[in-house]
């Protein structure tokens, strides 16, 4: 379950301004609402961006994942 919905009524944005900001369209934002789709990586960041919140607060339950350099590259 996410917490997008939440965040977005505290924000005081309209879903409208939201969807521009980040690049998609307002059905896109209503989809990641009603979970019938998720965000790319770069469209979370941008949403996470716009409302001035992390990815733990739109995602609270949701697992962190970690990835290792495994040839030592910067």
């Amino acid at each position: 379950m996410n917490k997008i919905k939440e965040v977005i009524l505290k924000s005081g944005l309209r879903a409208n301004h939201i969807a521009d900001e980040v690049g998609v369209s307002k059905t896109d934002i209503s989809n990641y609402i009603a979970e019938n789709r998720t965000p790319n990586h770069e469209r979370l960041l941008k949403l996470c961006k716009v409302l001035s919140c992390k990815i733990e607060d739109l995602y609270p339950h949701s697992k962190r994942v970690v990835t290792y350099n495994l040839f030592g590259e910067e």
